[in-house]
């Protein structure tokens, strides 16, 4: 009986190593250090190919620019947007910034507006509308993706029918003893459509993003804002708001916050100025304790048509920019729980407050 089973074991294992030598030679990879003892000790290591070659997986850390731009397009068609023209120029522009960003640890406000233009013009691209865009964290093409479709600001530059043209540099990096996966994009519409201004302003998305525009838009006063959303309350049968100089103060502190940052900060400063339930010292005499805050540039997307322009009043602020978001800035304006209201400005950004 023990030398059938041991006839038996010995059978199953010759047949073991036997097929797991053809399914390692078809499949041609390394063998893991036990195994290759396995079959060095069985004598027939020799049979299997040995293979060294890197084969790309989701879990490895890698990043392709050509498989992130044709993912991108895959995007823009979703959004019946023309697909981005890979442009050499605008790649060593890409590369270039990748490297300013480098000297500051990857900083999404590291580069600024002149370093921008300087890079374009170094490389002779002229243009009509072009942005930068960095995204930092995934290591794979899928996570990269993954996150930069999954916030709206870099959503929507990378989705911009505005742009027609691209420069992708990408590339893995050690950050704080991790690895991280770092892209920049560099996007824009080339001078051959419309003729290019002696003057450009910057249009920042976020502080990881901007948009250089053909337009210098023309300055709006902030009464005019002010008289164009009581106007726009009024048509929805709701109350005025009255101009308060606490929440001017404080307006005004959030617009050189807008500067400073680079462009739109999606509120950070606001969040941290009420951090811990704490208030601001300009609003320390304020009477009410409910706030809300609305931020625009005049450059912006009618969310309504997906028509990007340049607003040039303030019923196109209010009634444009802000009535078509989908982020809540229509319910701001139309709400009753705001009595009191004011509006500053710096850079063609415009900070709305509102305090109940």
């Amino acid at each position: 009986m023990l030398i059938r089973k041991i006839t038996v074991l010995g059978f199953c294992t010759g047949l073991n190593l036997t097929l797991g030598t053809l399914f390692f030679a078809q499949l041609g990879v390394a063998l893991p250090g036990f195994a290759q003892h396995l079959f060095y000790k069985a004598g027939v290591e020799s049979q299997i190919q040995q293979s060294t070659q890197l084969v790309i997986t989701q879990e490895t850390p890698h990043l392709d620019a050509q498989q992130l731009l044709a993912t991108i397009n895959t995007q823009r068609e979703y959004s019946n947007g023309a697909a981005l023209k890979e442009n050499q120029k605008l790649t060593t522009v890409a590369q270039t910034l990748y490297q300013e960003y480098k000297q500051h640890a990857f900083t999404t406000d590291s580069v600024q507006k002149n370093q921008l233009e300087s890079a374009l013009k170094d490389v002779g691209y002229t243009y009509v509308w072009v942005g930068n865009t960095i995204m930092v964290g995934p290591t794979t093409n899928q996570g990269i993706v993954e996150a930069q479709f999954s916030e709206d600001d870099q959503a929507n530059t990378l989705t911009n029918p505005d742009f027609q043209e691209i420069g992708v540099a990408a590339g893995i990096e050690t950050l704080d003893g991790a690895q991280m996966g770092v892209v920049v994009y560099v996007l824009a519409q080339p001078q051959t459509t419309k003729q290019l201004p002696k003057e450009n302003e910057v249009v920042p998305a976020t502080s990881s993003s901007a948009v250089l525009g053909v337009q210098t838009a023309a300055d709006i006063p902030d009464d005019e804002v002010i008289t164009a959303l009581n106007a726009y309350r009024q048509a929805h049968d709701v109350p005025p708001l009255t101009t308060n100089q606490n929440l001017c103060t404080y307006a005004e502190k959030r617009a050189q916050d807008l500067i400073a940052a680079g462009g739109l900060d999606s509120h950070a400063g606001f969040k941290a100025d009420f951090a811990n339930n704490t208030l601001p010292e300009s609003l320390a005499g304020y009477p009410g304790s409910r706030f809300g805050e609305n931020l625009a540039h005049q450059y912006c997307k009618n969310m309504t048509t997906n028509e990007s322009f340049v607003a040039e009043t303030g019923t196109a602020l209010i009634e444009w920019c802000f009535d078509s978001s989908t982020a809540g800035h229509k319910e701001a304006q139309l709400s009753t729980d705001f009595t009191n209201v004011c509006v500053r400005h710096a850079d063609n950004m415009y900070v709305v407050l509102f305090g109940d």
